[in-house]
């Protein structure tokens, strides 16, 4: 599972990223960076991401959340680096959390075997670009590493609660 993902990973972003596989972990290298991250930790994202059922090309659901892509103008997409946000809104009448911002790493993940399935010509419309990933001298984390790849994506997220 792990190995079929980074090789599909590797294919979607093609040569700005590399992998080697270690004994416990993962160590990603983008531009002589190097991000580790633990199998037990990627193993549980994908587990995450497959317990998700999916509608269309960007929208995924689960029994307590509905997460989609929005595609604002392009002229209104704007580049958050890494910053993790998202606007909320509570409505506790019929116990909904809304939230606009940054994808979920599900929904990321699922991003990545979606694109690697439709091609990143088709990615583009998307707003997906996997060009050149910028501030990777300020990544720690693999997790910083998607946060700057997925930068210009939103997602809306509806969870009961």
């Amino acid at each position: 599972m792990v190995e079929d993902f980074l090789q599909k990973f590797k294919e979607v972003t093609g040569s700005m990223l590399n992998y080697e596989i270690e004994s416990e972990k993962i160590v990603f290298e983008v531009r002589s960076k190097k991000f580790e991250v633990s199998l037990e930790q990627l193993e549980k994202y994908l587990l995450d991401a497959q317990a998700f059922k999916c509608i269309d090309e960007d929208l995924l659901y689960s029994d307590h959340t509905y997460e989609v892509m929005i595609d604002f103008d392009r002229g209104m997409r704007f580049d958050r680096g890494m910053r993790d946000e998202r606007t909320e809104f509570l409505d506790e009448r019929n116990n909904l959390k809304y939230s606009i911002g940054v994808p979920s790493i599900e929904f990321k993940f699922f991003l990545i075997m979606r694109i690697h399935e439709i091609g990143r010509t088709a990615a583009r419309r998307m707003g997906v670009y996997f060009g050149q990933v910028y501030r990777v001298e300020e990544a720690t984390t693999f997790e910083d590493i998607l946060a700057l790849l997925f930068r210009r994506v939103e997602s809306l997220k509806i969870t009961t609660y």
